[in-house]
C-alpha cells in the first residue's frame, strides 16, 4: 500500500538513512494521497518540507481519526481524506523521497 508523509528539511537526512521513526506520541502519521500530506504541511504552517511515498502493509497501520476529514477534502478537492498511523518505525527501504516543496 502506498501512503505519504511530509517532514521538515531538518529531518530529511535521517529519514533517508534510517527511515521514519515513531514520534513522542508513539506514531508515524501517513496520508492516503500526496495532496493530503501537502495539505497537512500547509495546515501546520510549514513553509518548506520534504515529501515521501511510503510502502507499507495494510496490517501495519490503523486509520487515524484525529483530523476533520471534511475540512481536508475541501483543501485537497478530493472525495476522501483518510489518514493512518503506524505504531512501528518504517525502514528507509520502504520510504521513497518525492521532492522538496516551498510555499
Amino acid at each position: 500500500m502506498k501512503l505519504y508523509h511530509y517532514s521538515t528539511f531538518e529531518n530529511f537526512p535521517s529519514i533517508r538513512r534510517e527511515g521514519l521513526k515513531i514520534g513522542g506520541d508513539g506514531f508515524v502519521y501517513l496520508a492516503e494521497s500526496h495532496e493530503l500530506a501537502r495539505a497537512f504541511a500547509y495546515f501546520y504552517g510549514l513553509q518548506a518540507y520534504a515529501l515521501f511515498e511510503v510502502d507499507i502493509e495494510p496490517n501495519e497501520i490503523s486509520e487515524s481519526t484525529d483530523h476533520n476529514e471534511e475540512y481536508f477534502k475541501g483543501l485537497t478537492q478530493k472525495t476522501s481524506a483518510k489518514c493512518y498511523i503506524s505504531e512501528h518505525n518504517i525502514p528507509a527501504d520502504n520510504v521513497n523521497f518525492m521532492g522538496m516543496f516551498w510555499v
